[in-house]
């Protein structure tokens, strides 16, 4: 049976008026280094305060765990 590990990054949002701002270059670029240490991504969600304005976007990795 295979076993994993999980690891979780959290990304800060800009608030703007009309919405949030998440840093799109940045974002990528922590996906792409998790990708190449052999993390595959499982989910991504936000988080939000009150009225549904999203303060953070949490993304959840996984990867097998060698013996």
């Amino acid at each position: 049976m295979t076993k994993f590990e999980y690891s979780t990054l959290i990304f800060d949002t800009t608030a703007l008026f009309l919405g949030a701002k998440l840093n799109h270059e940045r974002f990528h670029e922590k996906l792409n280094e998790y990708g190449k240490e052999g993390w595959e991504l499982v989910n991504v969600f936000d988080l939000n305060r009150g009225s549904g304005a999203t303060y953070e976007v949490v993304a959840v990795f996984k990867r097998s765990l060698t013996k």
